[in-house]
């Protein structure tokens, strides 16, 4: 009753390897019907490559008592990593060993998993950017030393927003949010984010410029384990491109404040600009969101709003969803939308004392082409570029059958 109890399979093994007894582990251990595990060989459980292992610890079991760490094979074929102890028995009518076999199994998964944080570790140590590890609940779980630094005090088991307080637009924040949180719509992983621009909202990092990716950690089988999030200090490379100093804002409001001309092309989804973030007098560029998906404005900036000026009045009709919500299908309230070429034409300028005037650019082949011309023009007149023959139309070709 005892044997039967073990956590461990019991076996009683004759000395050319033949199984006399076996406990009723042993045969879960191995996957085996209990009934079809005695007579059989207890070679026929270890991988051919390895059976010279077993059949050396059985001739000295004999004798002497001993343990080996062998792999054994579940149902024939799935690998058991296995602590065999082996020692003499006597059953009466010739030699015999005692065998009990322990299930390495949690123990290696365990150094396993040692070892990988041993080596994540070494990793975050050494690298030079600020990776953030998350766990599944958004907290941080290990950081590099660059990450440290910009965290400014001990940050792991803190939830990431807290630590870093990023200033994103609303679109990315969403985005962050899911990675981070490992939550998305109807169940779908997470999508990852790749270079995106964003601020720390620290006083202390206030002129700091950093790139943003971020993206879900899955285990073997696809659960999510979390995510890591990568910190790029592009603050240096941003000054030598622009030629001046770049502020970060604590938030959009900070960003268009007393600002006399404001520009917005994004992939926004939902309005992030809203009319009193705008000054008295400014002058607004709605230039990304051309498709009925995306909208960067809030439908509080149209009534303030001195003259409308769009590139194209049928485009915004179609796919503005901002022209869309505010004036509807009717025909008479989109007399208040003037083209672009009308503005041209007439040679009118601004209204003197507009509080506000919007332009929302959809984008038009003709004005790519007009634009290519004027470059082409500009390069012959400069003598720069090269020519390249015209094409002529020529008779196929064609190879041997």
């Amino acid at each position: 009753m005892l044997v039967e109890r073990m956590n461990e399979g019991a076996l009683t093994v004759a000395a050319d390897g033949t199984v006399l007894y076996c406990n009723r582990r042993f045969a879960e251990l191995t996957e085996t019907p209990l009934e079809q595990v005695v007579g059989r060989s207890l070679l026929s459980y270890v991988p051919a490559g390895r059976r010279d292992t077993i059949e050396q610890l059985l001739q000295e079991a004999v004798h002497r008592p001993l343990q080996r760490e062998v792999t054994l094979l579940r149902s024939g074929r799935t690998p058991l990593p296995a602590m065999v102890w082996a020692g003499p028995f006597d059953v009466g009518h010739g030699p015999a060993v005692l065998v009990t076999v322990t299930d390495l199994t949690a123990r290696l998964h365990t150094e396993d998993l040692a070892a990988a944080e041993r080596f994540a570790r070494s990793l975050l140590e050494q690298a030079t950017e600020a990776i953030i590890v998350c766990d599944t609940t958004g907290r941080i779980s290990h950081l590099s030393r660059a990450a440290e630094l910009l965290s400014g005090d001990a940050a792991a088991g803190h939830p990431f927003n807290d630590v870093f307080p990023l200033n994103l637009m609303p679109p990315d924040q969403e985005a962050l949010l899911q990675v981070v949180t490992g939550l998305a719509p109807q169940g779908r992983q997470p999508a990852p984010l790749q270079g995106v621009e964003v601020a720390i909202g620290r006083p202390s990092l206030a002129d700091r410029h950093f790139l943003l990716s971020a993206g879900p950690l899955t285990d073997s089988a696809g659960n999510p384990m979390g995510c890591t999030v990568t910190l790029t200090d592009i603050t240096e490379r941003m000054r030598a491109e622009f030629g001046f100093q770049v502020s970060v804002a604590g938030s959009t409001a900070d960003c268009l404040k007393d600002a006399p001309i404001v520009t917005a092309v994004t992939f926004a989804r939902k309005p992030f600009i809203e009319g009193c973030m705008l000054a008295r007098g400014a002058h607004f560029n709605a230039v990304g969101a051309i498709v009925p998906e995306r909208s960067e404005f809030a439908q509080d900036v149209f009534p303030r709003c001195d003259r409308i000026v769009v590139d194209s009045v049928e485009g915004v009709r179609k796919l503005s969803r901002e022209f869309i919500d505010y004036f509807g299908s009717g025909n008479s309230s989109w007399d208040s939308v003037t083209p672009l070429s009308a503005i041209i034409a007439d040679g009118k300028g601004r209204p003197d004392g507009a509080d506000l005037t919007l332009f929302k650019a959809m984008g038009m082949g003709l004005s790519d082409l007009a634009m290519g011309a004027e470059i082409i023009a500009r390069a012959r007149t400069a003598g720069i570029g090269q020519v390249l023959p015209k094409r002529v139309r020529a008779q196929p070709r064609l190879g041997a059958a």
